[in-house]
């Protein structure tokens, strides 16, 4: 079953545990902020090139978490690393980023973000185990390291977030881009 829709992420066990939490702790605006953003209208034309762009560059396919788990054992590792990927104050703590599907030694963090320099008490216990089951772990935030410490006793890596590692003109080049100003804007167009 796909669980997209108009892009959000919408698997009934996430919606479940979003009300029930939101319910629990009174954190209303949660809901609202969900609504206000699925509610929210696409300019025209852009619904159509997010979908055609994904097709063409990320074709993305539907497996379920039986088969991630086999393509998982069968990687030789598996990365998480993202912006706010684990974001500390969510109201749904999600398996897929933190790799719940991957073997535990093929588990690494590469420069994650929690998006915050706190984690909030209702998320501690899960985040403090799914975090512990790292072999490897690195984060982009100074206040990461801090909190990985807090929360498992372990030291992590700070790492710069992948992107920067590199300069604009070596992402170009890896990229194959072209570079056009238009107003303030930068477009990048694929070759």
């Amino acid at each position: 079953m796909n669980s997209l829709l108009k892009g959000r992420d919408v698997r009934l066990g996430k919606l479940i545990t979003i009300l029930y939490r939101s319910l629990l702790l009174k954190k209303n605006n949660a809901l609202k902020t969900y609504g206000t953003s699925y509610n929210k209208a696409f300019i025209e034309g852009t619904e159509e090139k997010f979908y055609a762009f994904t097709k063409e560059y990320l074709n993305p396919i539907n497996i379920t978490w039986g088969e991630l788990k086999r393509m998982a054992k069968d990687a030789l590792a598996c990365f998480s690393g993202s912006d706010q990927i684990w974001n500390s104050s969510t109201l749904y703590v999600d398996p897929l980023y933190y790799l719940r599907f991957a073997p535990k030694h093929k588990r690494i963090a590469l420069s994650p973000s929690f998006g915050r320099d706190f984690i909030a008490d209702y998320n501690k216990d899960k985040m403090r185990d799914w975090i512990s089951d790292y072999p490897y772990l690195s984060v982009r935030e100074d206040s990461g390291v801090k909190l990985i410490k807090e929360l498992t006793g372990r030291e992590a890596l700070h790492l710069l977030d992948p992107t920067l590692i590199i300069n604009a003109d070596e992402w170009r080049d890896i990229l194959g881009t072209v570079v056009k100003c238009r107003k303030k804007f930068l477009t990048f167009l694929m070759n």
